[in-house]
């Protein structure tokens, strides 16, 4: 009898559930698609994983010690990952698209869900990479997207102690966008510049105000301008989360850290006021923006 199926594709719940997996880890290629750290269409590396989360468990191929329908052979899965790549190679292919037909690639028998991650290690000047995830549930064909940016290390005026507030120290910011429709958007470039400006620009003395002060700039000037229109409005688990990192604060920790999740859905009470904010101001961000984001955004009263 198979696992219990989850009703709703969340990374979570998935990721934790009691499906038995195939998994290829990091394959390393290079592929022509995505955008780099300033905002060019280029052939990169990146690092692709599979996740194969099965309907029934390996059981079979466990007690005859066979590879059979039960499971999914991980060199099988290998190649049709890279001869994939190999196919698409030809011509540019904007990351969205890339990750559905890399998705559409792999084996589907005996799968109930399939993740594909896809993470480019070039395509952020301060960070570790920008990282794109779809998992898909292969029997309603529902598919749940992320982005995420890893961390963006910068420099801050941040903390509560006398001394904290004589020179800036290093923190260190992830941001993950989930549940996003990514095709339209030209890639995470925007979004790092108004993470990168909003963290040296700021003075806080909490981590806390300094993660809500990039999430509320990220849902109003990020996925609003970007991702959702009046006429094609983001859909309704669409949101952010910010977790900031503090290396030095601690001496005997690697970091303390704070995580938030703000959502970007209209009917919530947060994104209702990040857009009574804005009214009917242009709320887009010009990339790349010289100067400080603090000026612009005052001298547009948007902030």
């Amino acid at each position: 009898m198979g696992a219990r199926l989850l009703d709703n594709p969340d990374w979570d719940l998935v990721r934790s559930s009691n499906l038995d997996r195939v998994c290829v880890s990091n394959l390393h290629v290079l592929a022509n698609t995505g955008y780099d750290a300033w905002s060019r269409q280029k052939r990169q590396p990146i690092d692709i994983s599979v996740t194969l989360h099965l309907r029934h468990s390996i059981s079979s191929a466990a007690s005859s010690d066979e590879l059979d329908q039960s499971t999914v052979h991980y060199g099988n899965l290998s190649k049709s990952v890279l001869q994939m790549v190999e196919t698409a190679s030809s011509q540019w292919l904007d990351v969205a698209s890339f990750t559905q037909d890399l998705i559409d690639a792999v084996p589907i028998v005996n799968v109930a869900f399939t993740e594909v991650t896809i993470c480019m290690s070039k395509a952020t000047l301060v960070g570790d990479g920008v990282a794109f995830s779809l998992l898909k549930r292969q029997d309603t064909f529902v598919e749940y997207s992320m982005m995420e940016l890893l961390k963006l290390r910068l420099p801050a005026l941040i903390g509560v102690n006398e001394h904290e507030r004589t020179m800036k120290q290093t923190v260190v910011v992830s941001v993950a966008f989930q549940r996003t429709e990514f095709r339209e958007m030209k890639g995470p470039c925007e979004a790092e510049q108004i993470i990168s400006k909003t963290v040296e620009e700021s003075s806080f003395r909490t981590l806390e105000s300094l993660a809500e002060s990039i999430a509320a700039r990220l849902v109003k000037h990020y996925l609003c301008a970007y991702l959702g229109t009046k006429a094609q409005p983001l859909p309704a688990a669409a949101g952010v989360r910010v977790t900031i990192e503090k290396p030095i604060a601690v001496i005997q920790a690697d970091a303390p850290s704070i995580s938030i999740y703000r959502s970007a859905n209209p009917n919530d009470d947060f994104a209702k006021r990040m857009l009574a904010e804005l009214g009917n101001k242009n709320n887009s961000i010009p990339f790349p923006l010289e100067g400080r984001l603090d000026d612009f955004l005052r001298s547009r009263k948007q902030d």
